[in-house]
C-alpha cells in the first residue's frame, strides 16, 4: 500500500474504527496526516515494521510501533 492508496481508502471508508498497516513498507511520514484526519473515529491502529539483522544466523524482530 502506498500513501496514495491510503488516501483513497480514507475517502471510501470514512467510518473505519480499526486499521492494521502491518507490513506496509511503502508508507512514509506523509501517511500520518491521512490517518489522523481521514478517520476521526479511529480507535485502533496497528503499525509494525520488521527489520532483520543477521548475526550468527539469527533474525531479531524489531517492533517499531504497535497499537496507538
Amino acid at each position: 500500500m502506498t500513501n496514495d492508496d491510503l488516501l483513497i481508502l480514507s475517502r471510501n471508508c470514512m467510518n473505519l474504527t480499526e486499521l492494521s498497516l502491518v507490513g506496509c513498507k511503502r508508507l512514509n511520514s506523509e501517511s500520518q496526516d491521512t490517518i489522523s484526519n481521514g478517520w476521526p473515529g479511529l480507535i485502533s491502529l496497528h503499525l509494525e515494521v520488521r527489520r532483520c539483522y543477521f548475526h550468527s544466523s539469527c533474525c531479531i524482530l524489531e517492533l517499531l510501533s504497535c497499537f496507538s
